[in-house]
């Protein structure tokens, strides 16, 4: 076979390789404030944000008066770490580096790890996109389950935690349909209707807020 020919096999390897050995998600920041310095497991040092992603092995740096939340996928809850503090994340939680140990909540009525990855979509929405993948076009059935996964979540969910809009919004945004995503972007301002982060999410959606 030719080198030629060889190419394209040699560069399919390598890439399933590579993805084969990237850490899994773990959480999502929930909310962010201050300076705040992350490094991936392979070194790379990244700026996180509201609403995105972090992987397992990744390590975030807090400055003195930074805070961040993170919501772990496996354990479903919560972390609140007070600057300045270093820690690495992991699948079940935050590993203290330096500095204070985490506040630790339980998320509530969260329906599955699934449910809970799926919020973290929302960082592929417009100039959100920060290390994301391709994900699926939900059909019908499974828009009735998310829609059913939510409305039992927000029965048992703190009054303004909106991890299920999130979530909503996340899992439906590939359908491209407004008319979707729009019931979940107006609960989601009624919920948090001041905090710039959910103003700027629903900049990126083109989705007009209704008047308060």
């Amino acid at each position: 076979m030719s080198l030629l020919r060889l190419l394209p096999v040699l560069f399919l390897a390598l890439l399933q390789t590579a993805q084969a050995q990237t850490p899994a998600y773990a959480g999502l920041i929930d909310r962010i404030s201050g300076q705040v310095i992350a490094r991936s497991a392979s070194g790379n040092t990244f700026q996180p944000a509201a609403f995105s992603r972090v992987r397992d092995g990744d390590e975030l740096d807090l400055a003195a008066g930074a805070a961040v939340q993170v919501v772990y996928f496996e354990g479903r809850k919560r972390e609140s770490w007070q600057g300045p503090a270093r820690f690495r994340v992991k699948a079940a939680g935050g590993e203290a580096l330096s500095g204070k140990a985490a506040a630790s909540s339980e998320v509530k009525g969260a329906p599955t790890r699934v449910a809970l990855a799926a919020a973290g979509n929302v960082q592929r929405i417009g100039g959100l996109t920060l290390r994301g993948g391709p994900t699926k076009i939900p059909d019908d059935a499974a828009v009735a389950r998310a829609r059913s996964d939510y409305a039992e979540w927000i029965k048992v969910a703190d009054a303004d935690d909106i991890l299920p809009e999130l979530y909503m919004i996340g899992f439906l945004q590939e359908r491209r349909d407004p008319d979707l995503l729009a019931p979940y972007v107006q609960a989601m301002l009624k919920k948090q209707p001041d905090r710039p982060e959910v103003k700027t999410l629903v900049e990126r959606l083109g989705i007009q807020p209704q008047a308060r």
